[in-house]
């Protein structure tokens, strides 16, 4: 059976604890509620036990899965990522965050970008 997660943020964070000895913060992280301080404390928490062994490898994936799950469940969002932004345009995650944003100053990784880049053009392709 599927679980529900408050947000993108608990899933994300609580996959880097599945099968480790810090598994009982995966529904720790899910039980928490669905506001910004909720998302900040699974963040938090996100940093406080073993990250399981294939995280760097697995990571991107398991954000891509959580982006397509949020956009495929919420019919007002996914219209608004199809609608009004530019099928031609890169998005971008303007942060601070050299791996997941532009760093803030366009030098980053932007891995959640390229995520987001991805979904959009799955789902404007009518992929799942």
């Amino acid at each position: 059976m599927a679980k529900e997660w408050p947000s993108t943020e608990h899933y994300f964070q609580a996959q880097k604890f599945l099968k480790t000895s810090s598994e009982e913060l995966v529904e720790r992280i899910r039980r928490l509620p669905g506001s910004l301080e909720g998302n900040r404390e699974a963040k938090c928490l996100g940093c406080a036990g073993q990250l399981r062994g294939d995280w760097e490898a697995v990571k991107v994936q398991v954000m891509r899965t959580a982006v397509m799950a949020k956009f495929s469940q919420h019919p007002e969002l996914r219209r608004k990522l199809l609608e009004e932004i530019p099928r031609e345009a890169a998005l971008v995650e303007h942060c601070g965050d050299a791996e997941w944003g532009d760093g803030g100053d366009g030098c980053g990784k932007n891995l959640f970008g390229r995520v987001l880049t991805e979904v959009r053009d799955a789902l404007a392709q009518g992929l799942p």
